[in-house]
């Protein structure tokens, strides 16, 4: 069940997913699944786990896929992920910026360009 807004009544609804290929913008999936909150994360889960081959696969998504669950699946799927970190704090404070997101890959960086994991700093 889904509302469309507040006051408004709830009803059964669905979600339509794509799995869009970034160079040609060629449809190679698709996903419907009952709206639950979750339903595009799950969906992006069965269609990342649904691709041939061996080679490195890489997913974009916008900020509402930055979960400690989506990040380990893609983890465990070998799926790089590619999406703006999710930040909290005040607007104009940059110094007073916490990082609220999953780290995902490490990163090169510090002396002697020491492997540190990406919650490191």
């Amino acid at each position: 069940m889904a509302r469309k807004g507040k006051g408004k009544e709830a009803k059964l609804s669905y979600n339509g997913n794509l799995l869009v290929e970034n160079r040609n913008g060629l449809i190679v999936n698709t996903e419907v699944f009952e709206a639950n909150g979750t339903a595009e994360r799950d969906a992006a889960l069965v269609m990342l786990e649904q691709i041939p081959g061996t080679k490195q696969v890489t997913v974009g998504g916008d900020k509402g896929y930055d979960t400690a669950d989506f990040v380990a699946e893609c983890r465990n799927l070998k799926v790089t992920r590619t999406w703006p970190k999710t930040w909290s704090g005040p607007v104009g404070a940059p110094l007073m910026l916490v990082r609220r997101s999953t780290p995902d890959m490490p990163s090169v960086r510090g002396k002697g360009n020491a492997l540190k994991s990406a919650s490191d700093g």
